[in-house]
Order: structure tokens, then C-alpha cells, then sequence
């Protein structure tokens, strides 16, 4: 007997006893098991021609055998040698395959769990792979390094941080082929050099210092791709001697190091790119932060921090690396900003009371206002906003912190790099205009007045802010924010237990309580260091101290936790902590609080553990390769399965669901009761379910059984009652394809078992057949029933009607609230099978011509059944059902999967015009979840002419309400509408003709490139040219836009141009009443005419035409430039 998957050790991490096994392990393991079997006894030569045979005649083997020979080479490095002649000879596509397996292992959220060898092992397989110069690397590289974890000195980092620039040392020139890896490794390794100072790791520090020093004499422009951060970070290190001298070379003889390179000023005038400052924070960590700022609201993300750092912040020079991915790494979304999501600065303010080194506290200021002392106009505004709002929401309550991130932010445009004294304080003053237009600030005057400010701060405010100050002395008793606030600031709550100690008179306790209140203002007195200059030590200011209960308000304290009675202090049981993981997350019971691991401001308080994020790595190797505005979205994709959204809470999503059902109408239970009789009923009424045998009664019991499980959690007889379900229904199916059973009468009597056997959300992405329902976990009753309508379409035309027919009878009987259950499965369903079966672009097309119309069909005909009772609706009330029914299961499908929604919507709009075109609930979610490559192959078959998301009607108040919308999900709507409208003379004219469309083109600065885009690709018409100069005549900041159209129109389309002006001015001459549209047409005219002629060109050069157009000017009495002018 075969020992099932869960009871086999895993091979490739180090799991402990009762571990779930990882799925990328089990299927190598199958892999292996698999391959291992058929060729144990074979000889090498028999062992090729097998694997030779089984991937000609089988595509799916050629994966499944790379699997295996990568399994087998991770975890059997003795025979790992032997393996690579048969992973060549197989190499069917470059290594892809293999390169997405090993990509896979090297983003993997438990890279720090695989077992050591087996990480060697990885390294060894890549060292094979460059020798015989295999391409397309950089991506396994890159994933690599991010593994490497800073300010971690556990043995297991440092050992694979050696094997690695071991690995880098042996293959330099394969990596000199990929600059972003040399950029990426001097970025990584010059960041470790700090953390191995102490003895025991001096041999590799100095083999690191030779590392980087070789890679930055040798490819010095490549490295200064990194931007300004380089400078930072070789900074930390030039104490040591090696760099010292290196450090010297960029600052007194830069061209040395390369002709182009024009020293360090060009280096702190560079932002860094986000992709390195992300380097710095693996996988895991990031995903872990990432669910702090994208989901926790402020009151509740102080336990999930709490819980975050102590695990992930083994030395406090990791917090610097946080700060800059805080600041220049991540920025949040508009739906972010505009929600009760922890902000950046809360999060920021949280992280820096635990710091207790002054130099750590100096490098995490310098991270704060880097960009700040080089911010330049063009820059995201992101970057400064964490400093400024730290500050101002500081000043009145805590004045300290305001007092020295502004005394940093001073002294360092003065001290940080004097050459460039004059930049930096145009750039700091660029940065608050910013700041103040932008709205982050509503106005720098209540904190300038604010009377806690240091006299010495506000002076410097006054010299370097003066032009943003506009009031007098500070008044008596000023308000800093007199408006509320741009983000809410909680209340102070009443301290938990152990959060302040009691008054006492017992010196030592007052002694010890005053280190602990001095430790904690580290941050507040540490000194500038200079570029040019070592760091130096700070002196800590014995004077200053900290209130118990510092930062309440500020931060976010006001968790509504459930506290102790103040002065009792709680643990945990010792017992229960030694029985966990150290890689499991802690759920602590009322009133126990966890021992902390090191004093901080936080001790006592009592926090739950947020669980331990288990994002697949299908998502996780997407987010890769995506862009960071996408990743930010990639976030709300699901990143996050259900054991995450249970560890950290989803109060708010039960409560909707609790308001949906109320909605719905009616006793939930009362319902299932009712449809449970009806069950019943439909049991004894048809006599003609003999046939089925007892799988209609076994179908309804398993279904209950499964509920019941569901309830009671036990994941084991959930999995048997799915099984069951789904081998009863493959039963019942079967034999109602064979007999007339009336597909409504059996619809009736499955309705109320299936809807309590469907599983949501869904993960699997992967092709139906019934085969692989029965077997997959993961699949549901649902999918089953789409399965056997996907084989049985091919070939039997009236089982798929019965089929459509007995889907449209279920979703009739669910209540009107859950109907787009169906069909939003149904087209889910339908994509998966296009997202597996499109390989690439020729099987896309293949599938739009073979199947697609038949599937649309087919949901017609669901959809037009389920309406059938509706005897008295007209056509155009059957198709505004049909059409509103379509939007809804789309949307459906769009809660389910974002990503199969985009990849199916281009084939919904263009196989079913007559519900999508114009159809702006559908156009509107496109743009609001759509993201960038999705964007760009959307916007291809709108030009192609595919589809048509606007149509005739061109949607004018959509377009007026979208800039009530977020800022890009606007930018998303109006590219859309141009790609769609663009050389179209009919839709351009009548979409100027809608006052709304109008009114924004006038007002709107963004919408000037679209403006400039529909005028020239559509040729001049006396409509449009009409259209124009009104446009140019209301609003001047439309002018120059006008007079580019102009210019345009006569280099392309030089006759059609005058032409059209002769008609104009024909009409506009013939008007008696002086109107107003021979006005704007003479002074749109003469001032491109005298624009165009200073520049050195002659328009409108033809002299019948300015004849006739100086005519009408004298008419109108209006100045025409004269030839010489």
C-alpha cells in the first residue's frame, strides 16, 4: 500500500511535526516518485530513449519529467551530476520549464525552510547551467538576492549568503552580461557588510568588501543605476578602510572610475529605482507588511506589527531597510488613501519608538528625508509625504519629534553634501510647494504657529519656508489644525496592562523606569553624518524623556483589545509556546499577553499574533514580473488566501454578508427548511426517479453532511463529503443525459443540495474535464456540472441543451439575490478553459473562431430559459434582462478572479456586442480593476476594431462622472474612449457635441493630450474646425493645443484645410449679426499665424485665403497680422 502524500517527510523543507506539506513539493514529489519508478531499472542509454519516447508521445510528461530530474538533483546531490545529460537531451524550450520550477523555489514565502543542501543544491544547478552559458538567468538571480536577509545572522543566512557571492565569484562574466544583477549584488552585499562586523564573521566580510570593491571598479556605471541610496549605503561603510580609499575616488577623482561619470552630485540627483529598494525586504516580509498597509484599519494594525517585528527584525539595521521601502518602495493606491487603512507615517512613528541604537536612529532620519533634500518637481509626491505628515500631526502633542525631523531636515541641507547647499534647499522649498499644492498639507501656518514648536525650529521654518508662510507673529493660542484633519487621528484609550507602571516610590524601580523612558528618545539627539565624513557616535541627551504613554493618539493605540485589570501583568503558558513552531503564528486567549522578547515601549501590552500569510506562489512569481503599480493591485487579486483572512479578522466582510442575507429577504433557515420539504417532495412526486437509483438520496445527505462539516471545521470530512457529492452528481448527470428526465423537475430537486456544496472563493485556474473534478479537492459540484457540459458540447448537441437547461433551472431557484452564482461560475469556468487551452496567440485566435460563439449561444439560451416564466416581457425588455443578467455575472466573475475576468472580457465584448457595447456598469469595473498590461491588450483590440466598449452612444455621462472617480481609474476610462474615437470624423464631431464633454475639455488640464490626439488623427472638417477654435477661444490653456491641431491639419491635410477654411469664412461673411463663431475663428487664426511666424515658418501663405480671412477681420473689427508682421 502506497503511504499517502502528507505522511511522507518532505524532501526539500524542514518541516516540523505536523506541518501541512507544500503543494510545489508534493507535485515534485509525485513527479519524482513517478519517474523514478518507470526507470529504476533501465541503463542510462535506456533511461534517455524512455524519456525521449514519453514526451513525443505525451506532451504533459515532458513537465512532469523536468519536474522529476529537478527534484531529484535538489535532494540527491550524489547522483545530481548524473541527471544533467538527461535534462539536457529533453530541453524542449530553452529551460523555461525548468527556469519557472527553480524561480518558483527561489521566491518561495518558506525559502528560509528549505533544507540546506538543498539550497546548495540550487546553487550548484545554476553554476551547471552558466558554465555551458544557458540564456535568461537574470529573473532566478534577482530572486536570489532578495533571499539574502539583512540584519539576520542566523546560521542559515549566513551560510547561504557566503554560497551565493561564492556563486557570483566563480561565474563574474556570466554575470557581467546582466547589469541589473551586478547593480543588484553590489546593492545587496555592500547592505551586509555593516551586519558582519563582529570577529566571528571578519574572513567573510572581507571577501564581501572584495566583492563589491571589484564589481564597482570594474562596472561603476552599471552600479550607478542604483541612484541616490548607492551614495547612502557606501556611506555606512566607509569607516572601513578597503571602501575608505574607494570612497575618496568618487568624491575627489570620479572620472577615474568612468569618463561619463561626473561625480557624486549626479548620483544623489538620482532616485532609486523602487526595484532595489524592495531588494531588501524578502518575499515573506514583504507580503507581511504588505497586509498591514493595505488591510488593517489604524485601530487594529498595532497587534499585527507587534507580532511583525519582533519575528522578521532580528538587528535593528534591518529598521532602516523598512523605512526606505516605507517611503520609496511602496506607495498606497487612491482606495487606500481615501479608506481608514493604516497610513505610512503611523506605521513609520511605530516602528521608530523601539529603536534604541542612536546611530540606527540617525541612518532611519536619513531614510525618512533622503528624497526630500532632492526632490525635483517631476517627482512622486509620495516620497515626502510620510516626513510631512509625521511631522505636522507630531507638533502638538509631541513637539519633540516635529522638532527634530525639522532640525534633521535643516541641518542637513547645510551639512549633508555643502557642494550642492544651494540644490538642496531649492529642492527641500520644491518639495513643501508640492506638498501644499497637492493637498497633503492643507497649509504650513498652524505649524509654524503652534506654540510647542522650538523658537530655534520656527526661525528655520521661517527662513526656509517663507513664501508658504503668510501670517504674522504666532497668535496666542494657535490650533494646528483647525479643519479636520486629511486622515483621522484616533483618541488616546485608557493603558492596558503594563503599557505604564504605576507611580512608585521605590528608587530602583524609578531608575529603572526612567532608562526605560530615556531609551526610547534615542531618535530625538543623534547627529547629522556627512558623506565625507565617517558617522559618528551620538551623545545621548540624558535630559530628555518620554510620557508612558507616548504616541497613543499618533500611532493608533486604540486597538478596542480587551485588557487586564492596570498593574497585573499576564503570560503565557510556557508549556503551550514550547509545543508551537517558531514559523507558527500565536493566537493568544483573553487576558494573556506574550513575554516580549526585548524591553520596549510596548511591554505589556496585550497583542494578538496576526497569522502567518500563505500566498501561493502562482501569484507570488506574477507579482515578480509585474510593475509596482501593478503589485500594489496584485495585493487585491487574493493575494491572501482564507487561512490569513481568519488569522487576522474579517469582522467587517461578516457583517455585510450578515446585511446581503437580511437584504435578501426572509429566515435563512426557514428558506433552507422550505427547499429541504420541497427536496423531499420532488422525491416522491417524480416517480420517474427510480432510475437514479439512491444517488439523488445519498446526493442530499452528503450535501448535508458537507455543511455540517463546514461548520464543525473538519477538514478531513469535508474532503469525503465533496468527494461524495460530486461522485453522486457524476452519477445523476450521467443518467440524465440518457433518459427524458424534464431538466426544470430534476433542476428543482438538485438546487437546494448544490448550493450548499459550492465552495468560494476559487483558486485553481486549471482546465475542467470530469475526471479531473472527481479527483481535485479544490473543485466543486459546480464545476463538475460545467465539466460534463464542456465534453458533452463537442458531440451531442441535444445533452447540451438538456444541460443548459438544467443550469438555467437551478439558478431559477435560488433566491433573486444569489442567481448570479451560475452564471458568474459559468463564465469562470469558461475562462479557465481559455487560460488553459491558449497557449499562445494562434490557439487565442483558433478559440474565438471554434468554441467561443458556441459558448455564447449557449448562456443566451441559460439566460433566456431562466427569463422564460416572464411571459409578458417584449423583446426589448428580454434584452435589457438578458443584458443586465450578463453584467451581473460578469461582475460576479470579477469578485471571483480579476485576472480571468480581464482575460476573458475582450472576448465578451466582441462576440457579444449587443449587451456590452455602451454598457457602462461593465466599461466602468473594467477600468477600475484593469491594470497595465491588461490595459495595453485591451486598448489593442479597440484598435484593431474588434470591439466597441462606447459605441455610438459614446457614454457622455460616464465620461462627465469619471472625474469623480479615482485619478487613474479616470486615466483608465478616457484612454479607452480615444483609442475607440480616434480617427473616427463622425464620433469625434458628436462627441464635442455634448456640452458636459465639452465643459471638461475646457477645464480639465489632463484631458490636453486627448484633445491634441482626436483632432489630429480625424481630417478638418467645418464641424470640428468650428469646435476647435470655440475650445481655443474659452480657454486659453487650450491655445497652444489648438494652434499644434492647426499646424498638423495643414502640413497633412494642407486642401481639406483651406477648403474647409474657405467654407468658414464664407459662412462667417455672410452672417450679418457678427456672431460669435467668425470672432473665435479670426483670433484662433491670427495668433497661430503670428506664433508659427516667429518660429520661422509661413501659414496660410495662400493670398486668396488671407485676403478673405483679413476681410473678415476688418468686419468684426479684429486684428489680422499684416504679411510683414
Amino acid at each position: 500500500m502506497e503511504q499517502s502524500d502528507t505522511a511522507i517527510v518532505s524532501e526539500l523543507f524542514d518541516d516540523q511535526l505536523g506541518d501541512a506539506r507544500d503543494e510545489l513539493d508534493l507535485e515534485l514529489a509525485r513527479c519524482y516518485a513517478r519517474y523514478h519508478d518507470a526507470t529504476k531499472d533501465l541503463t542510462d542509454l535506456e533511461v534517455h530513449s524512455h524519456n525521449q519516447t514519453m514526451i513525443e508521445k505525451h506532451k504533459h510528461h515532458y513537465p512532469d519529467t523536468i519536474s522529476a530530474l529537478l527534484y531529484s538533483i535538489l535532494t540527491r546531490p550524489d547522483t545530481a551530476r548524473a541527471q544533467m545529460p538527461h535534462l539536457s537531451s529533453i530541453n524542449r524550450d530553452s529551460y523555461a520549464t525548468l527556469f519557472a520550477k527553480l524561480q518558483t523555489l527561489a521566491m518561495h514565502i518558506r525559502f528560509q525552510q528549505l533544507k540546506t543542501t538543498v539550497r546548495h543544491q540550487i546553487l550548484w544547478l545554476l553554476s551547471e547551467l552558466a558554465s555551458i552559458k544557458v540564456p535568461n538567468l537574470e529573473g532566478i538571480y534577482l530572486c536570489l538576492f532578495r533571499q539574502v536577509r539583512s540584519g539576520d545572522l542566523s546560521p542559515r543566512n549566513v551560510s547561504f549568503c557566503d554560497h551565493l557571492m561564492r556563486f557570483c565569484e566563480s561565474h563574474m562574466r556570466t554575470l557581467e552580461n546582466y547589469p541589473r544583477v551586478v547593480a543588484t549584488a553590489v546593492y545587496t552585499y555592500l547592505r551586509m557588510i555593516p551586519d558582519h562586523r563582529s570577529s566571528q564573521y571578519t574572513a567573510l566580510q572581507q571577501r564581501e568588501i572584495h566583492f563589491v570593491l571589484t564589481l564597482m571598479r570594474t562596472k561603476w556605471p552599471v552600479c550607478c543605476m542604483i541612484g541616490r541610496d548607492l551614495v547612502r549605503i557606501l556611506q555606512d561603510v566607509a569607516t572601513i578602510p578597503e571602501i575608505a580609499q574607494f570612497w575618496q575616488t568618487v568624491l575627489e577623482n570620479p572620472q577615474s572610475l568612468s569618463p561619463h561619470f561626473q561625480g557624486i552630485e549626479g548620483l544623489l540627483k538620482t532616485p532609486t529605482p523602487r526595484d532595489f529598494i524592495r531588494s531588501r525586504l524578502p518575499f515573506d516580509v514583504e507580503l507581511r507588511l504588505l497586509w498591514i498597509l493595505q488591510n488593517l484599519p489604524t485601530t487594529r494594525y498595532q497587534r499585527n506589527l507587534s507580532w511583525f517585528l519582533p519575528r522578521h527584525v532580528q538587528h535593528e539595521n534591518y529598521y532602516v531597510d523598512i523605512i526606505r521601502y516605507l517611503v520609496a518602495g511602496w506607495y498606497p493606491s487612491n482606495q487606500i488613501l481615501q479608506s481608514d487603512v493604516v497610513p505610512r507615517y503611523v506605521v513609520i512613528g511605530s516602528i521608530i519608538r523601539g529603536i534604541k541604537s542612536q546611530t540606527v536612529a540617525a541612518n532611519v532620519k536619513l531614510a525618512l528625508v533622503f528624497d526630500w533634500l532632492f526632490f525635483a518637481a517631476g517627482d512622486n509626491i509620495m516620497l515626502i509625504e510620510p516626513a510631512m505628515l509625521l511631522m505636522e500631526r507630531s507638533a502638538q502633542r509631541y513637539p519633540q519629534i516635529t522638532n527634530t525631523i525639522m532640525d534633521f531636515l535643516v541641518s542637513s541641507i547645510s551639512l549633508y553634501h555643502p557642494p550642492l547647499k544651494d540644490y538642496m534647499l531649492d529642492c527641500v522649498t520644491c518639495g513643501m510647494r508640492s506638498l501644499l499644492e497637492k493637498g497633503v498639507i492643507r497649509s504650513l501656518v498652524p505649524l509654524y504657529n503652534c506654540q510647542t514648536l522650538d523658537p530655534t525650529i520656527r526661525h528655520h521654518m521661517k527662513r526656509l519656508f517663507d513664501q508658504f508662510l503668510h501670517l504674522g507673529p504666532p497668535a496666542a493660542t494657535p490650533e494646528l489644525a483647525p479643519n479636520p484633519p486629511l486622515l483621522p487621528i484616533p483618541a488616546p484609550i485608557p493603558a492596558v496592562a503594563g503599557s505604564a507602571a504605576p507611580a512608585t516610590r521605590d528608587p530602583r524601580l524609578q531608575a529603572q523606569q526612567r532608562q526605560q523612558q530615556q531609551a526610547q528618545v534615542s531618535l530625538m539627539e543623534t547627529p547629522l553624518a556627512l558623506p565625507g565624513e565617517p558617522r559618528r557616535e551620538p551623545t545621548l541627551d540624558q535630559g530628555a524623556v518620554t510620557e508612558d504613554d507616548i504616541d497613543d493618539f499618533l500611532y493608533g493605540n486604540t486597538d478596542d483589545t480587551r485588557s487586564t485589570t492596570p498593574g497585573t501583568v499576564t503570560t503565557v503558558d510556557q508549556e503551550e509556546l514550547a509545543k508551537r513552531s517558531p514559523e507558527e503564528p500565536m493566537e493568544l486567549i483573553d487576558g494573556m499577553a506574550p513575554e516580549p522578547s526585548r524591553p520596549t515601549a510596548w511591554d505589556g501590552l496585550s497583542v494578538t499574533m496576526a497569522g502567518t500569510p500563505t500566498s501561493s506562489i502562482n501569484d507570488m512569481n506574477h507579482n515578480l514580473e509585474m510593475s509596482d503599480a501593478v503589485a500594489d493591485d496584485a495585493a487585491q487579486l487574493g493575494v491572501y488566501g482564507d487561512a490569513e483572512r481568519e488569522a487576522y479578522g474579517d469582522e467587517d466582510e461578516e457583517e455585510v454578508m450578515e446585511e446581503e442575507e437580511e437584504e435578501e429577504g426572509g429566515n435563512v433557515s426557514q428558506e433552507d427548511e422550505e427547499e429541504e420539504t420541497a427536496y423531499a417532495h420532488g422525491l416522491q412526486k417524480n416517480q420517474s426517479y427510480w432510475i437514479f437509483g439512491d444517488s439523488l438520496d445519498r446526493f442530499q445527505k452528503a450535501s448535508q453532511a458537507l455543511t455540517a462539516a463546514r461548520a464543525a471545521q473538519d477538514t478531513e470530512a469535508v474532503n469525503e463529503a465533496h468527494r461524495t457529492t460530486k461522485q453522486c452528481l457524476h452519477d445523476i448527470l450521467g443518467v440524465f443525459l440518457r433518459v427524458a428526465i424534464p431538466p426544470q423537475s430534476l433542476a428543482a430537486t438538485l438546487a437546494p443540495a448544490l448550493r450548499s456544496s459550492v465552495d468560494l472563493p476559487l483558486a485553481s485556474r486549471t482546465s475542467l474535464t470530469v475526471t479531473s473534478c472527481l479527483s481535485d479537492p479544490t473543485l466543486d459540484v459546480l464545476d463538475l456540472l460545467f465539466a460534463f457540459f464542456w465534453e458533452v458540447k463537442e458531440h451531442d448537441a441535444a445533452g447540451t441543451e438538456k444541460l443548459i437547461y438544467l443550469l438555467s433551472g437551478i439558478a431559477a431557484c435560488y433566491r433573486k439575490g444569489n442567481q448570479h452564482l451560475i452564471g458568474g461560475r459559468w463564465w469562470h469556468a469558461m475562462a479557465r478553459q481559455l487560460h488553459s487551452d491558449a497557449s499562445a496567440q494562434e490557439d487565442i485566435d483558433r478559440l474565438q473562431v471554434e468554441w467561443f460563439p458556441v459558448i455564447v449561444d449557449c448562456y443566451e439560451s441559460y439566460v433566456a430559459e431562466m427569463l422564460s416564466k416572464d411571459a409578458k416581457a417584449d423583446e426589448s425588455q428580454r434584452h435589457q434582462a438578458i443584458r443586465d443578467m450578463l453584467t451581473a455575472d460578469i461582475k460576479f466573475l470579477a469578485e471571483l478572479d480579476l485576472m480571468l475576468f480581464h482575460d476573458l472580457l475582450p472576448f465578451v465584448y466582441h462576440h457579444m456586442p449587443t449587451y456590452c457595447t455602451g454598457n457602462s456598469e461593465l466599461l466602468k469595473l473594467a477600468c477600475q480593476t484593469i491594470l497595465p498590461a491588461q490595459m495595453g491588450r485591451f486598448i489593442g483590440h479597440i484598435q484593431s476594431g474588434l470591439i466597441q466598449p462606447f459605441g455610438d452612444s459614446l457614454l457622455p455621462d460616464l465620461l462627465v462622472d469619471s472625474f469623480e472617480w479615482d485619478a487613474w481609474d479616470t486615466v483608465h476610462l478616457w484612454r479607452i474612449l480615444v483609442a475607440e474615437v480616434q480617427g473616427d470624423v463622425d464620433k469625434t464631431e458628436k462627441l464635442f457635441q455634448h456640452p458636459g464633454v465639452v465643459e471638461l475639455f475646457r477645464s480639465k488640464d489632463e484631458l490636453l493630450p486627448d484633445i491634441h490626439t482626436l483632432f489630429t488623427q480625424a481630417k478638418p472638417t467645418s464641424p470640428l474646425l468650428a469646435i476647435l477654435v470655440s475650445l481655443s477661444h474659452h480657454a486659453s490653456k487650450t491655445s497652444q493645443t489648438a494652434e499644434n491641431v492647426l499646424q498638423h491639419w495643414y502640413d497633412k491635410n494642407h486642401d481639406v484645410l483651406l477648403d474647409t477654411l474657405s467654407q468658414q469664412v464664407d459662412a462667417a461673411l455672410a452672417d450679418d449679426t457678427n456672431g460669435e463663431p467668425g470672432r473665435f475663428l479670426v483670433t484662433s487664426l491670427a495668433r497661430w499665424v503670428r506664433h508659427a511666424t516667429a518660429d520661422g515658418s509661413a501659414p496660410l501663405s495662400e493670398a486668396h485665403v488671407r485676403d478673405r480671412l483679413s476681410e473678415l477681420a476688418s468686419k468684426l473689427d479684429e486684428d489680422w497680422p499684416t504679411r510683414s508682421s
